[in-house]
């Protein structure tokens, strides 16, 4: 009776295994489908200088999207760069100002110098040595894994 019960446990685990294996098998080809047909949003989205709020936040939606479908080795790089990427449309969304607005380096009229300051700290961390690294690991995973060139989009 010890012994079945020994291998029901090693045949129950290697089954959760195998299927654990087939459900990350699954959740990467819906991601890198995905990725596949949001390339030319994200190739867009890489010449949005001059472009208003809603620009910004159909990015962060794409993003968002990604982030949800990322398999488990690319999760924690769209982690970090949503939560960039938040940070500057938060910003952003607390002025009155358009985007572009920003554009120079000026604070723009109507603008208070807290709310200047949150949108130049998270256009920094967007340039900051970790996004940048998240950036390229999802480009990275992209080209490795789902055979899609993102450099291009501008991650």
């Amino acid at each position: 009776m010890r012994a079945l019960a020994h291998r029901l446990a090693t045949v129950t685990a290697g089954l959760l295994a195998v299927s654990g294996l087939a459900g990350c098998a699954g959740q990467t080809e819906t991601y890198c489908s995905t990725i596949r047909d949001d390339k030319p949003t994200l190739e867009q989205m890489s010449s949005m200088s001059g472009k208003g709020r809603d620009a910004f936040d159909q990015s962060l939606s794409t993003f968002k999207d990604l982030r949800g479908k990322a398999p488990h080795d690319v999760a924690g790089d769209w982690a970090t760069f949503v939560s960039a990427w938040q940070g500057l449309v938060d910003a952003f969304d607390a002025t009155s100002a358009p985007p572009s607005a920003f554009q120079g380096g000026r604070r723009p009229p109507g603008v208070g110098e807290g709310q200047f300051q949150a949108v130049r700290q998270a256009a920094q961390e967007l340039q900051s040595t970790r996004v940048l690294e998240a950036a390229q690991g999802i480009e990275q995973h992209a080209a490795d894994v789902c055979h899609v060139e993102l450099g291009k989009s501008g991650l």
